[in-house]
């Protein structure tokens, strides 16, 4: 809340705090603190009624408390949902902008273009190919290949952590071992199985890159045939206008030579 906002000048802030302000539920929950005191005492001092009462409350907010567990974790269980949901759509969003982006380029070359054909150049980021039309680049391009690069650089530091986690399982496994323990299962084979994922899962990102990479480079060709060719087309142009017989006004006699 704003520091220069009077609490009592907020609507917001009064209602809020109704409960806290009210006289007579201020008064109802002094009298029940202290009637709780008083019975606390009698427990102490060993009341059975005191002490079987004390039971009885217990008991009665038992099943007020299921339901109150019951209700936090719906509603936790609803938001992890909401929230995993939320970051898949997100992720996806990210990915295919970024995959429409990079592979925007392969509908070239165009049968024909106003003026003379600019042909893009091949580059490379990282491992991110993709081809240089104009400058300045794109924002759109920059992002798009920021994150291939985020997530590719991603995965290599998972790699790298599960390496780590590989070591501290080894030791579990050798551990079991001394202690003739048998599990289904050893520690470090899940390990191995999680980075053989993540080595997959980088594999296939680079070979998908090589195949892009691939297809931009057959677009530049194809735009280097396209534009040499218009280039000699030009240049005939340019010599058939050259050989054009003049016409009979430009061979006729000035006015002034009459």
């Amino acid at each position: 809340m704003p520091r220069f906002l009077h609490p009592s000048q907020s609507g917001v802030h009064r209602l809020a705090y109704q409960p806290v302000e009210s006289p007579s539920r201020i008064e109802k929950s002094l009298k029940a603190g202290y009637e709780a005191l008083n019975l606390m005492k009698s427990c102490e001092k060993g009341d059975a009624t005191s002490i079987e009462r004390v039971d009885s409350l217990i008991a009665g907010t038992e099943p007020f408390l299921a339901r109150y567990k019951q209700k936090c974790a719906r509603l936790a269980r609803e938001r992890q949902e909401k929230d995993l949901e939320d970051a898949k759509k997100k992720q996806n969003k990210r990915r295919f902008s970024a995959k429409r982006v990079l592979e925007s380029v392969l509908a070239r070359p165009y049968p024909t273009v106003s003026g003379i054909r600019r042909v893009p150049r091949f580059a490379c980021a990282r491992g991110i190919p993709f081809l240089r039309i104009k400058k300045p680049q794109p924002k759109n391009l920059s992002v798009a290949i920021r994150i291939r690069q985020d997530a590719r650089w991603k995965n290599i530091l998972r790699r790298q952590e599960l390496g780590v986690d590989s070591l501290f399982a080894k030791d579990e496994d050798l551990w079991d071992q001394i202690t003739s323990k048998t599990e289904p299962n050893s520690w470090d084979k899940a390990i191995q199985q999680n980075i053989n994922r993540v080595v997959e899962t980088i594999k296939n990102g680079d070979e998908r890159d090589l195949e892009l990479a691939r297809k931009m480079w057959n677009v530049v060709v194809a735009e280097r045939r396209l534009a040499e060719k218009e280039a000699r087309q030009r240049e005939k142009m340019g010599q058939a206008d050259e050989t054009k017989p003049s016409s009979p006004e430009s061979t006729s006699r000035p006015l002034w030579s009459r």
